[in-house]
């Protein structure tokens, strides 16, 4: 089912082995190829998450002492990184004003105890519509740049930021980049037409000390499905830590989560595929403690993720994309926002002006299909 490097690595990154599977561990290293198994680890996100448990569960042996060398540097990068992230995160709230702390600001800190366990790459929090624009200038205001200034991203038209979310079709701004640090702004958890379970996701959110009164947490019903769905949706670029912290979170908080207000908040929502498949993949391949209503005996083959089909899914991605869009001058504006890089980045890439430099990219992306 498994090569022996993927098998090593589903294995290895449990932070609480048995015996058993400490011994198979070390069975299976002697069957790998190190270097092959290190190259998935980091395509996987997985280097400081598999030094971590390596240390914990007293197998640092089993590798070389290049490999656990290679899992240490990368371990230490990344808790000086993302210690300036969340030193800046504090500082946010005198910023913008209230908000929640999504996806890595949140579990790093909150269920690993350990903010390096993981690279955080940019700072995603939720702000409530009605306040998205002026937290979004606010950054403007003390220095943020847009991203698009840097590379080609989401949402790159400026005039495009207003319209999306009038129409309904961004979940979150534009990322703003400011030197290390990179926010993004998620004014949507859970799609276009989940105006009411946003609503109550914020409302329900809550400090988890009276030292960040005003830095917010979803519950973890609510948090569940968004990570559940922030999974399912990203294609080809699903990655093996998002599933380990899925797993780490409903073990953490496993007592508390109400899995029929689970069930509730995902048909409301229309995520339940996104959240039975997501804890299906948990069950089989990542030994997560899920409800038995969730289990699933169809196989889901995990050598998918590792393809990363990235064409298919900018193809599906499109096809979401237009089916939202309801007038033909919507559809071009957004066309042409996703199909190409911003003008002042085309132009500082290529040299040209803009009708020339919109030419040669096409020129290149045909060339390279």
């Amino acid at each position: 089912m498994y090569s022996p490097e993927i098998d090593f690595i589903l294995k290895v990154t449990k932070f609480h082995l048995e015996e058993e599977e400490k011994f198979s561990v070390w069975t299976i290293a002697k069957r790998m190829d190190e270097k092959e198994m290190l190259k998935i680890s980091r395509n996987q996100g997985l280097y400081a998450i598999i030094n971590k448990s390596l240390y914990l569960n007293g197998l640092t042996d089993v590798l070389t002492e290049e490999a656990r060398t290679a899992l240490r540097k990368s371990h230490i990068r990344f808790t000086v990184k993302n210690d300036k992230k969340f030193s800046f995160l504090q500082r946010l709230p005198d910023i913008i004003g209230d908000f929640v702390v999504l996806k890595g600001g949140q579990i790093l800190p909150d269920v690993y105890d350990d903010t390096g366990i993981r690279l955080m790459s940019d700072l995603d929090i939720f702000v409530p519509e009605d306040r998205a624009i002026s937290a979004y200038n606010a950054l403007k205001n003390i220095g943020f740049r847009n991203h698009e200034e840097i590379a080609p991203g989401s949402y790159k038209s400026k005039k495009l930021i207003d319209l999306s979310l009038r129409h309904g079709y961004a979940n979150h701004l534009p990322a703003l980049d400011f030197g290390d640090i990179m926010v993004e702004i998620h004014c949507r958890l859970y799609g276009r037409n989940s105006g009411k379970t946003n609503e109550d996701a914020y409302k329900s959110s809550l400090p988890k000390s009276e030292d960040e009164q005003r830095i917010k947490y979803l519950s973890p019903e609510y948090n569940l499905v968004f990570l559940c769905k922030h999974f399912f949706e990203h294609g080809a670029n699903r990655k093996f830590y998002q599933l380990i912290d899925i797993r780490e979170y409903i073990l953490k908080y496993k007592p508390q989560i109400d899995w029929d207000k689970v069930d509730g908040i995902a048909k409301s929502a229309k995520l339940t595929e996104a959240v039975s498949y997501t804890l299906n993949i948990l069950n089989q391949h990542f030994g997560a403690q899920i409800e038995e209503r969730y289990i699933d005996c169809k196989p889901i083959d995990i050598n998918d993720m590792l393809k990363n089909d990235v064409g298919k899914n900018k193809k599906n991605k499109l096809k979401d994309i237009f089916s939202k869009m309801k007038t033909p001058w919507i559809f071009a504006v957004v066309f042409f926002s996703e199909a190409f890089p911003s003008p002042k980045w085309l132009k500082r890439k290529y040299g040209k002006n803009a009708f020339s430099s919109y030419l040669i990219y096409l020129r290149n992306w045909f060339r390279n299909k």
